[in-house]
């Protein structure tokens, strides 16, 4: 068994914690970054980890490839302020950065939207 098959084993045995909720908890910070708008290359010098892993992260945990640059804004922060409203997120995000692809917006929203349940998934365990 490799180490990370220890730990999930030790968490699982003594702590009573599900291996999916393990591996969420470790991927958390990557996907925390990229619900921030960050790129996989800046994700990967911010964490200290290869950008082919924050990549291969990103698509197992996300389903997407993450952004090819940093965003221009914060999505995050616009998807707090919006009060959790895609019609309300999407014409805030367009009207300060009218530069971003509508796809792209609405990605970053689902994005956050993803981060929202891995947390709440996490705190029943803490």
């Amino acid at each position: 068994m490799d180490n990370w098959g220890v730990i999930l084993q030790a968490y699982r045995t003594y702590l009573h914690i599900p291996g999916i909720v393990v591996d969420l908890m470790a991927v958390s910070p990557i996907i925390e970054l990229l619900a921030k708008g960050y790129s996989n290359t800046t994700i990967g010098e911010m964490l200290d980890e290869n950008p082919e892993k924050v990549s291969r992260v990103v698509q197992e945990v996300m389903g997407f490839n993450g952004w090819e640059s940093d965003l221009d804004f914060n999505p995050q922060s616009f998807y707090q302020r919006s009060k959790f409203n895609m019609y309300k997120y999407v014409q805030e995000v367009q009207t300060l950065s009218p530069a971003t692809a509508k796809c792209d917006i609405v990605l970053s929203y689902k994005v956050n939207q993803r981060l929202d349940r891995i947390k709440k998934e996490i705190s029943k365990y803490e």
